[in-house]
């Protein structure tokens, strides 16, 4: 009998407890941490044989070889992700201009004398939402919703052609999400709120002055006042709003004082607004990364110590959006959406359907030859070799990945990233992944009102002989 490869133990802050994951049975267990000491250190004459025969059953200690579990863990993923990629996901880019000069955007390529971004036209919008019925039917399973992403998808000029995809889109049964800088939103006022344009994500990246130094128009005017009034607007109208802050070295004490503004305007009591922190990726490689996503853990855990005796719960998240969504159905005992082997949607099921008329499975691949897996203009065509290498990009297929305890939740990590830093694409990319895995656990533990007296139980039909 030994303690499994694939056991994660999460402290809990302040706490005399520990939280412990499975990573491919699914449990999750509050214990003392005495109880997790003992089992860090193989004591088994510490517990009872009742002890011991539940925690075999929920995988934290095994009688199988390292071999052996590595070879179970292989079959569930496969048995994962065959159910996951009977679905899609669509993301709709009707241009690649931007009316922002942000000098950490890693679209800026897009955007150079030498090279005129391109938009959609109606007939365009057409062929994007025949190739979205045909991609439904060849792959099964119904999509309701399309993310707008960009270049900067809601600029004014826009309008005529997204009135032609909303009209035509809600008669479909989609609703909308977007992701947005924020500065002309208010003129698609009319979308707004429930049945149409439901969410947003805005960035600020600081008060006033930090902000419209790093976030200017093209004609050099800033942006703050035009993005606060437009939240302002959504919030009355309904609109969810995601408030993400890109935070860097120079602007991590900044982020305070721009959260103190969220609690002026009223925005951090308002239940439609959420708020995350997103460390900028600079050039420093994945040492550097981890350093910088450390200091901006601490800094949200400081900004929630800070608020939480006020609104009762945490006010600020990391960056993660796919993890935090894991985690929340791990919680709910939604197994097979908090368990994959993929990183995200561009190595599992997203169709980016892109300005240039071209098809994508990653948003930071548009305009780069090598990641288009097909055109959707004028008619469907799949590049299934190239679609193939991206959705095949997975922890079954990175055999670093088959015996980490965090197969199912890091996935390897981000295949454009592994491909920049590592240069090779089928190699991990973890990037601080423990802690940022740990800080995400420890947010949703703490909301949980329960946590006091039920135990967490999630079985995934997991067999231990």
């Amino acid at each position: 009998m030994r303690l499994s490869s694939y056991i994660i133990f999460v402290p809990l802050e302040d706490r005399d407890e520990t939280i412990l994951v499975h990573g491919i049975s699914g449990a999750v267990d509050r214990v003392s941490n005495e109880w997790a000491r003992n089992l860090r250190m193989t004591r088994w004459d510490r517990f009872s044989e009742q002890d011991l025969e539940d925690m075999l059953r929920r995988g934290y200690i095994t009688r199988k070889t390292v071999e052996e579990e590595r070879e179970l863990a292989i079959r569930i993923g496969r048995a994962l992700r065959a159910k996951a990629v009977r679905s899609s996901s669509f993301i709709f880019m009707p241009t690649l201009k931007c009316n922002l000069g942000c000098d950490y955007c890693f679209q800026n390529f897009l955007r150079t004398e030498a090279n005129a971004a391109p938009s959609v036209d109606t007939r365009m919008v057409d062929a994007a939402l025949r190739a979205m019925a045909a991609l439904q039917e060849l792959r099964g399973g119904r999509v309701n919703r399309i993310l707008l992403f960009g270049g900067e998808p809601l600029l004014a000029a826009n309008r005529p052609v997204l009135e032609h995809l909303f009209g035509k889109g809600t008669d479909l049964g989609y609703r909308f999400d977007a992701v947005t800088n924020g500065t002309e939103l208010h003129h698609y006022r009319d979308y707004l709120g429930p049945g149409i344009l439901e969410s947003v994500q805005i960035t600020l990246d600081g008060p006033q002055e930090v902000h419209d130094r790093q976030r200017w128009a093209r004609d050099g005017q800033g942006t703050y006042w035009q993005i606060k009034q437009n939240i302002d607007m959504a919030l009355a109208l309904g609109v969810h709003i995601s408030l993400r802050m890109n935070v860097g070295w120079e602007t991590r004490d900044a982020i305070r004082e721009l959260v103190a503004e969220f609690d002026r305007y009223g925005w951090l009591g308002h239940r439609g607004f959420s708020a995350y922190c997103a460390p900028i990726r600079g050039k420093g490689g994945q040492a550097e990364s981890t350093r910088l996503q450390r200091a901006v853990i601490q800094l949200v855990n400081e900004i929630n110590a800070a608020y939480r005796p006020r609104y009762g719960r945490a006010v600020v998240a990391m960056a993660g959006g796919t993890l935090r969504m894991k985690i929340a159905s791990l919680l709910r005992e939604n197994l097979l959406s908090a368990l994959t082997p993929a990183y995200c949607g561009a190595h599992l099921n997203m169709f980016v359907f892109a300005a240039d008329g071209a098809i994508y499975t990653c948003w930071e691949g548009v305009g780069i030859p090598s990641a288009r897996v097909g055109r959707f203009w004028p008619d469907l065509e799949l590049d299934e070799e190239s679609l193939n290498r991206w959705f095949e990009r997975h922890s079954l297929n990175i055999p670093a990945c088959q015996r980490c305890r965090y197969m199912f939740f890091c996935s390897g990590g981000c295949g454009i990233h592994a491909l920049e830093h590592n240069e090779d694409f089928y190699s991990p990319y973890c990037d601080g992944f423990a802690e940022l895995f740990r800080h995400h656990v420890q947010q949703a533990i703490a909301q949980l009102t329960d946590l006091d007296d039920t135990p967490i139980h999630h079985e995934l039909g997991y067999v231990t002989e």
